[in-house]
């Protein structure tokens, strides 16, 4: 029998030898190319960059809530301290240490006092504080009102209502711990809720009725 393969296609055929010249050539046109084109080619992953940087940062925009982009320009009261102080039998001096956080003026300052009772889901409102003084930024102020002793519920909340330069209106509402009015003699602060019962008390928009 003959060792020749009887089919044609076994028989392997050899690869063509490229020669060197021919990729010597081919990487010397490749790089006159690039040194032709290197400022077009800069340019290029520059500009490239610069797109990708400003659709990241319209992304990160677009992602911030509302209350966080208009914060700054609002103005923003915060009560720094509120206590009581017996005044004799009958009243009750409630003091309010407030300042503006935010650099936008407030104005026509505005507090309603309410009385709330969880247990018998009695409301009243019990004092009224309005200031005609722009409360400028950073600057504390100071406000007072006398409630009765004898309408003095376990819950005070705080209703605050303000404007800015432009008329618009703004609001905050506070809830605190009251001790047991017969007690209060010497000044005592006032403890805000803790957040389990804030949320409820909140939840009765007990500043609107």
């Amino acid at each position: 029998m003959s060792d020749e393969p009887n089919n044609p296609a076994d028989v392997a055929v050899p690869a063509p030898v490229v020669p060197p010249n021919h990729w010597r050539t081919r990487i010397r046109a490749i790089s006159n190319w690039a040194r032709k084109h290197l400022l077009a080619i800069i340019i290029a992953i520059a500009i490239s960059a610069t797109l990708a940087y400003f659709a990241y940062q319209s992304k990160s925009i677009g992602l911030k809530t509302p209350d966080t982009q208009s914060r700054n320009d609002r103005p923003a009261i915060a009560i720094i301290n509120a206590d009581v102080e017996g005044f004799g039998e009958e009243k009750i001096n409630l003091s309010l240490q407030f300042k503006n956080l935010e650099t936008k003026t407030a104005h026509s300052l505005a507090i309603d006092v309410v009385g709330f009772d969880p247990k018998t889901k009695k409301v009243r409102q019990l004092a009224h504080i309005a200031g005609t003084a722009p409360v400028r930024h950073d600057a504390s102020y100071t406000q007072s009102a006398f409630i009765k002793r004898s309408e003095m519920l376990p819950v005070v909340v705080l209703c605050l209502l303000y404007a800015h330069e432009d008329k618009r209106g703004f609001s905050e509402h506070l809830y605190y711990d009251a001790p047991d009015a017969s007690k209060i003699s010497r000044r005592l602060e006032l403890r805000e809720l803790a957040p389990e019962a804030y949320k409820r008390v909140d939840d009765l928009n007990l500043c609107r009725i």
